[in-house]
């Protein structure tokens, strides 16, 4: 079962992929992520796998057909702090004789992947998925970032506004006790500090904002930093 076996290591360089490799295909569906590829959910696959239906594919994990230090990782993770999904290598073994593919899942019931590349033994489609669900998984860190920044952005100017509010609240408290009783340099002082504070907090949220606009996003990562922000910051 794809629920078991959780040793994620992103750090290691990406394996050498398979030389001579054919096409085969279709072996995609939808949908999945991350990624932003096609895939299906490992639920559905292996009950056609049982069954001998469907297409009649057999998943099994990557490591399965590896030895040695190969096996010591055993996912990817799709974020960057470490703690979230994480992709499983895995192959798929074709009816027939014809050969195997290499893939990712999330886990049990989850997105899953295979490319439709060919391969004429396991070991070398297990290599293959390894270097697959790395570049999926960081395709996936990349996009949680992006999404993590537009969120913070949206954030951030809510805050500017809450505080440029309390700023006009506090200019129209004074101008109104200035005008209806005596004067009181010490609380007048003290609101103008206030006001101040404000502007300063504003100015300072701006820059960030500005900043988390500024990076160097993809096409793929400014649709993220847009779901994040709830709207279209790039066109």
């Amino acid at each position: 079962m794809f629920s078991e076996i959780i040793l994620h290591d992103f750090s290691r360089p990406l394996a050498k992929r398979a030389e001579g490799r054919k096409r085969c295909g279709p072996y995609r569906w939808t949908p999945t992520k991350p990624g932003g590829g096609r895939g299906f959910y490992t639920d559905s696959a292996l009950t056609m796998a049982r069954h001998g239906g469907g297409m009649g594919l057999r998943l099994s994990l990557a490591n399965d057909h590896l030895s040695g230090r190969a096996r010591e990782i055993t996912g990817y993770y799709c974020d960057a702090d470490g703690d979230g999904d994480t992709l499983q290598p895995i192959v798929a073994t074709l009816p027939g004789g014809r050969g195997f593919l290499a893939g990712w899942t999330m886990g049990a019931g989850m997105a899953s992947s295979l490319a439709p590349d060919l391969y004429e033994t396991p070991e070398e489609a297990a290599r293959a998925a390894h270097s697959e669900a790395e570049s999926a998984a960081e395709e996936g860190r990349e996009y949680s970032e992006a999404n993590n920044a537009g969120f913070q952005w949206a954030e951030l100017g809510e805050a500017i506004k809450a505080a440029r509010l309390e700023a006009l609240r506090i200019l129209k408290e004074r101008r109104r006790a200035m005008a209806s009783g005596p004067d009181f340099p010490a609380i007048r002082q003290a609101l103008r500090a206030k006001v101040a504070d404000a502007v300063a907090d504003i100015e300072r949220m701006r820059a960030e904002r500005e900043e988390l606009r500024a990076l160097p996003w993809s096409k793929e990562t400014r649709a993220a930093f847009n779901e994040g922000a709830g709207l279209e910051v790039f066109a």
